[in-house]
Parts: structure tokens; sequence; C-alpha cells
């Protein structure tokens, strides 16, 4: 339904880039090309790339100087590239001298750096940019209060080069873009709006499993009558005759089968849940809740809805309500039959142990077959669920609340002309996040008039008009007023960037009532916001937008841990290990602590089976929480966390680059770079033949001219790390690595560009907080602002970044003022 000239109108506004901040080339660049760098090349290039003769067409001495303005930044990076590699001179022509070719170097990569981050500029303004994926799913969620995965079908973000995926300067857009938007609007909107008949409610109850269903890989839990419950977790077949345990355990679920098919809509389960008692030093078990069916032999498609750990005793059971929306989940379409009996909802444990077996007893030939051995204490404390729930819809009202919110009831008195353009500019104003004009509510109810004969009815027709007002780019986009630059922004776009900065989602009521009386241009009531919104659970989307980023944590999916030098390695705990950083980050954000924690801390965030990981020896107790570290411990900060230490490997091995690189990165705030085109990678199996440690490889690789300008600033700071193998334990003694590297001690000791000797991590951490505490400040108030403006920073921006984290360091190094600091300051507050 969308017209092209809409998509064009989309698409231009998206690709207009504002005005570019432009640096010419400094007089001292030209005059140290003049003076010390041209007669070089003049000396050692000119012979083969000047007036008289051009190999492969180059000529160097005609290229301009200029790498901003000029046309010739791109041969001058393949002069760079080639003078990396040694390509220039060839040899069999007089080389230049070390310092020589490093002078060259230096000048052509401090020139093209700067040139590039010019061409990137966008003048210290913050550039037009569209919602992120998690943004749009966030707002669409809060628009039409229906919890869709909205963003399935778009594309990824893009990943600008300060890390962040919210740099206006790298969103793009497309038609295909802007049909899914389209798509995913209609959707929520079919969903929000209804229209019809009440649908017929649907309700099930069961407190043991569903008879008549089967899996491939589980089995159906028993009931225990003593607990008033089905125990989940293993069992074991009964022989028919006597009634004993038969068999090996297997895994088993509880199952509520729900054989009416149920129409599309919010439903819900509740789970009331107790524990079976055990040992106490095993973790109490963990109860996943997932939805799906049976479609053919092997094939069983389901997706979780909730999960979490239940500790509750079998006489006082635990209540657990999860809610989702059908049509989220995988469902078998077709009437219900003998094969495919309907929608389950499957319990499972799936951190449970098999219970201990008891040996098996020998038969001796000639006499009476031996009694079955007594099945040996289970020591496992055991998921017993009591009672399972499933109802659609949610809401029994009809029409629901998500349609009365959008269409409200009209009044008797209120024509339909004046109840359309109400309905109309109420819900363009929330989608817009402002109050929208005359002439834009005129717009859309033409567009629904000339709509309006062609739909089957009302409610179509104001989906369709709906969703041209959420695919247009006052809703993708986050647009400010063209002012005059640097202008102050008004009250409602400092709203919403305020709550897209910490809540990643629309304005809330409250926000939107200040902007709407003009009060959050004082000072106090702004920082009042930000504390509000910083102390709300919303405030987690801010933990997993900022911090996932900051950390990298995509980093640690992109990793395959090789099986061969890892067998016991388990997939799932990924996620525990991202997991752990963000719950590192959000405690870190709550308690209002130093963030010098993330360099070094006397805790860690963990759960029970992040702790076994790290051999950690603490009371097993579920979830993430905090936990006390020994003064000997080697864990402690972000840089002893397995998502860092597994992320910045390559699955077989330590990497002491890529975690150089990471750390002057992210934690320092000093980006060392890209390594020159055609540098090869670390080979380390020529290296392991000559029995040489990774740290002497090292050594020999930077020893190379095309490698010690970068590596002699770069590796010292991730030798440190080499106490840790490639999945993040500590196992200086590896002896499955060891194995590998024949042997091959492992060496942390490293002499730090400073002169500064260290050896391992504790020894790095704590010159880290002696030494470098002044430019983690900066690093770190440099991300964080990075990502509050959704730009990249210039060198403009430095007297702001001094100032914020000068600020940063005399409050205690504490995130809560930094943030406060940044809203309030000019750069986030103007254009």
């Amino acid at each position: 339904m969308l017209g092209r000239f809409f998509q064009c109108m989309i698409l231009c506004l998206a690709m207009t880039s504002l005005p570019v901040w432009s640096v010419e080339t400094t007089f001292d660049a030209v005059k140290t090309y003049n003076d010390s760098i041209q007669p070089l090349f003049e000396t050692h290039c000119f012979r083969c790339h000047g007036p008289e003769k051009q190999k492969s067409e180059l000529r160097i001495d005609v290229l301009d100087v200029d790498m901003i303005e000029g046309q010739s930044g791109g041969k001058w990076r393949e002069i760079l590239d080639a003078l990396n590699r040694g390509d220039m001179p060839p040899e069999d022509e007089p080389q230049p001298t070390i310092d020589e070719r490093r002078a060259m170097i230096d000048w052509l990569d401090t020139e093209l750096t700067r040139a590039a981050l010019a061409r990137r500029s966008t003048g210290g303004k913050v550039t037009l940019r569209r919602l992120t994926r998690g943004e749009y799913n966030n707002t669409m969620r809060d628009l039409l209060g229906v919890d869709l995965d909205y963003a399935r079908e778009l594309p990824p973000d893009t990943r600008g080069i300060d890390g962040y995926k919210n740099n206006g300067v790298y969103m793009g857009m497309s038609d295909q873009q802007i049909d899914e938007y389209y798509k995913a609007a209609k959707k929520g909107l079919a969903t929000a709006i209804v229209e019809g008949d009440p649908i017929e409610p649907i309700q099930v109850v069961a407190t043991n499993c569903a008879s008549g269903v089967r899996f491939d890989k589980l089995v159906l839990a028993p009931f225990d009558e003593i607990l008033g419950g089905t125990v989940v977790g293993f069992s074991q077949a009964l022989d028919r005759k006597t009634k004993l345990p038969k068999g090996p355990y297997k895994e088993n679920a509880m199952v509520l089968l729900c054989k009416d098919h149920p129409p599309a809509g919010e439903f819900r389960v509740t789970v009331k849940a107790s524990v079976k008692p055990g040992d106490s030093k095993y973790a109490p078990p963990y109860m996943l809740v997932e939805v799906g069916h049976k479609t053919g032999v092997g094939i069983e498609p389901r997706k979780i809805l909730g999960e979490g750990y239940v500790t509750a005793d079998p006489d006082a059971p635990q209540t657990f309500v999860f809610t989702g929306r059908l049509e989220e989940f995988p469902l078998h379409d077709q009437p219900a039959t003998k094969k495919f009996p309907g929608l389950r909802v499957i319990i499972t444990d799936p951190y449970a142990l098999s219970p201990p077996q008891p040996p098996k007893v020998k038969r001796i030939k000639g006499e009476p077959p031996p009694p079955p051995p007594a099945p040996l204490p289970d020591p496992y404390p055991r998921l017993v669920i009591h009672e399972v729930s499933f109802e659609t819809p949610v809401d029994q009202s009809w029409p629901p609340v998500t349609h009365r919110r959008i269409l409200p009831p009209r009044a008797d008195d209120m024509s339909e002309e004046v109840y359309i353009s109400k309905v109309l500019r109420t819900f363009m104003a929330r989608a817009w996040r402002r109050p929208v004009t005359d002439d834009e509510v005129g717009w859309a109810t033409r567009y629904l008039a000339a709509l309006r004969p062609e739909m089957p009815s009302f409610e179509e027709a104001m989906r369709e008009t709906f969703a041209l007002v959420l695919t247009s780019p006052k809703f993708l986009y986050l647009p400010e007023s063209r002012k005059t630059n640097a202008a102050p922004l008004d009250d409602y776009e400092l709203a919403t960037r305020l709550s897209y900065f910490i809540w990643g989602t629309m304005p809330d009521a409250e926000l939107s009532e200040l902007a709407r009386k003009g009060e959050l241009s004082n000072d106090a009531v702004l920082k009042a916001q930000v504390e509000r919104l910083l102390a709300d659970e919303r405030s987690q989307n801010f933990v997993d937008g900022f911090a996932s980023q900051w950390l990298q944590l995509d980093n640690v999916d992109a990793v395959a841990v090789n099986p061969e030098f890892y067998p016991n390695f388990d997939n799932a705990l990924k996620e525990d290990m991202k997991r752990e950083s963000l719950a590192f980050f959000a405690k870190i954000l709550a308690e209002d602590a130093s963030c010098l924690n993330f360099i070094s801390s006397d805790f860690v965030v963990v759960n029970d089976r992040m702790a076994k990981f790290y051999g950690l020896d603490v009371p097993e107790a579920g979830d993430f929480r905090k936990v006390s570290l020994s003064d000997d411990s080697v864990r402690g900060g972000v840089l002893t966390q397995a998502s860092f230490l597994l992320g910045n490997s390559n699955g077989e091995q330590s990497h002491p680059i890529y975690r150089a690189k990471w750390f002057l990165d992210r934690l320092m705030g000093e980006p060392p770079g890209e390594p020159p085109a055609d540098v090869p990678e670390l080979d380390q199996a020529p290296a392991v033949k000559k029995k040489l440690t990774l740290k002497q490889q090292l050594e020999e690789h930077r020893n190379r001219p095309t490698c010690i300008r970068c590596h002699r600033t770069l590796d010292p700071w991730g030798i440190p790390f080499e106490g840790f193998n490639a999945i993040g334990q500590y196992m200086p003694a590896d002896t499955a690595l060891m194995k590998k590297r024949k042997g091959l001690a492992i060496e942390d000791q490293v002499v730090l560009p400073d002169g500064a000797e260290i050896q391992g991590s504790r020894e790095l951490k704590r010159y880290l907080i002696d030494q470098k505490k002044d430019a983690f400040a900066e690093g770190f108030s440099r991300h964080l602002l990075t990502y509050a403006l959704g730009r990249s920073l210039e060198w403009t921006d430095q007297p702001l970044i001094d100032t914020l984290s000068e600020k940063f360091k005399a409050k205690g190094y504490r995130m809560q003022p930094l943030i406060i600091d940044i809203v309030l300051c000019d750069a986030f507050r103007r254009k």
C-alpha cells in the first residue's frame, strides 16, 4: 500500500548528509613533508615513480599532499601499504634505514588517519539517526502495547568505527528495509486493533503429565504422591512385573497439553513449583518453560517462554507467571490429531544431573537371579511441579485494552470526522514523540479518506493509516528541528534524546508532560529525571545497549571453541559469560560504585555455572549474585571475565594481540588501529616447531621492519593474560594446551612501554590502578559520551572530554554522576 513516492521521500531524507566538518592540512604537516619526507621519497622512490619513469603507472612527485581536500588519498594509502610490507623500494634498490622508513610510514599514517576522521566528521553535531533494532522493538512495544519481535526481519545494525550501533553516520536505509518496517507495523496493528466477535477463552490446568505425549529425547516425569507434584529431572522406566526401576535414567519433563487450537493473541502460563530437598552443596533446580508442538519424528520445535531458579519448600510452593504471544511461538496450525495432539507447555531442568546408579550385579550361572540392587540416594535437589495452567486471552475484555488505547469509544455527541481527527492526532503525537501540526493531521486524514472506500472495515482503514504513520521518517528517525547550528534542543527533542539514551525507548507520560510544560530545560528538573530513569527497571535497556557494545560481547559468539583442545566445553556457557559481564556492569551502576571496579574488583557477579567454571569455592545459590573474592584471587574486573578472554582468543589458544587491542580500545580509549594491508597473522605453527613460547613468537614477529612500529606498544598489554587459556580459565599448567604446544611454558612477564616490569594479570591490574586511572577515566568518559550522542567524537570535543573525565575522577569514578554530567552538558542538549 505504500506509494513509490513515499518510499523515495523516506530514502531521500534517510540518506541526506549533514554538512561535514573539514580540516585543512596543517602548515606543520606540509612543512614536515617538504623538509623531511619529500627528500626521502626523492632519494628512494622518484627514480621509478617520478618525472622520467612511472612504474605501475604511479608518479609520486605530483601527488597532492592534502589528504583531506585532495584526490590522492587512495594512492598514498597504496604507498603506505607497500612500505609496511617492505615491497617498496624493491630488494634490488638501495633501502632506507629503519629510521627513514619509520619516518615515511609515521607521516603517511598520521595524515591518512586525520583525513579519514575529517571526512567522517559531522562538525560536532549529532547526525540524523534512525532507531536501532533494539530501540525500534522497544518503541513499538510501548506504543502499541503488544510485545512482538518487530525487528526479526530487519537487517542487523552496523557497528560504527567506535564500536557502537547507534552512530547515525553508519545507519543506512533501503527499499527493502522500508517494506519490512511497513510489514512489522501492520503485524503489530493487526494484533492491537481488533474487530468482530470476542475470542472464546481457553483454559487448561494440569497437576501431572498429559497422557499420550511422546518425545524423541525426553520422557514424561513421574508424579510423587507424597510431595504432591511431578518431579522433573531424571527418571527410570518401571518393570511391568516387579514395578521396580528398569534401565538407565532418562531426562524427563512435565508437559501440559492444550488440544484446542488457540487463536493468535496473548497467553499466560502459571506454574506452581517447589524443590524436593537434596544436598545443600548443590544448586537449586532451574526451571525452563517452553511452548511448542510436534510436527514429525525428530521435529519438535519449541521456544523458551520463561525460566528461573526454584527455591521453595513443597509445603509452600512458588508461583511463577509467564506471558507471551502465540504469534511468536511455533504452533501446529492444523486440527489436533493423535500424532499431533496440539500445543505443549514443556517444563524441564536443563542443568539437572543424572542420579548415581548402583553397580551392576553379576549373575552366576546355575543360581537364581539376584535381586535388583537398591537404588542409591539421590543427592541432587529436584524440581517439583504442583500445577501448570494455560489460559488465553489474558485480557478478556472486548475490545481489549490495546484497542481502546488507540481507538477509544466514540462519544454519542461526537461526529466521526472529529473522532478521526482526535484519534489520529493522539496516535501521531505519541508515535512522533511531539505535538503534531494541523497540516500533519490533515495529511493523515486525507490519506484515510482516500483509503476508506477500498477497505473492508473502518478498523482496517485505520490500521493502514497508522502503518503509514509508523513508516514515516518522523517515527523511524530521531529528527531534530533544523535550527541554526548548535541551537538548543526544544523540550520534546531533549526528552526523546534522554529517553533513548537511558531507556532505549520513547519518553513516558511524565517526561512528555514535563516537555509540554517546558520544564526540562531546568537543570534541577533534568537531573532529577536522569535519576528517575536510572532507578527505573527500564534502565536495563541501557545496560544491554551500552555495556554489551562497550565490552563487545558479540565477540564471544564469534569464536568457535575447538573441541580438540577443549572437549568438555559447553557452548551454552557462552550465554552465561555474556550475562555475567552485563550483571557485573548492572551491579556497579545500581550500587553507584566506582568504575575502577572494571579494572580490578574484590568481587565477581556469577551464577553457579560460572562459579564452577572459574573454580570458585562459593555456596551454590542459583542466579547471578555478588560474591566476594579472596585476596589472592586472579579474578575481579572485566579483564579476567571469560567474555573478554574467550572473545579475544582464536578458540584454540590465547591470543595476546587480540586481547591487547581490546584492552587499549575499550578500557583505555586508545584504539591501536587496523594492521597494514597484507601483513600476515601470527603464524604459530613454524614457531612451535622451533620450540618457541608464545612470547618468543611475538618477539620474533615484531622484530620484522613492517611489524615493529605497531607491536612494540601493543604486545606488552596482552602478554600478562597468558595465564588464561582460550576459553578464559586460569590454567598456567593447562595439560591440554601444553600438549598442543608441545610442552612449551607459558610466559606472562613483560616490560610495559613505560619501562615498568610486571608479571601476570594481578600485577597488571595493580599497575593500572596505580598508574593508569586517568587514562581509564578519559577512555570511559569518551565511550559513554560517544554512545550518548550517537556520533563519533572529534578533536573539538576534547575540552568537553577533559571536563567530564575530571569530574568523573573527582566524584569517585562513579557512573551515575558521569551520566548526569553528560546529560547536562551543551553537546547533549544541543543539535
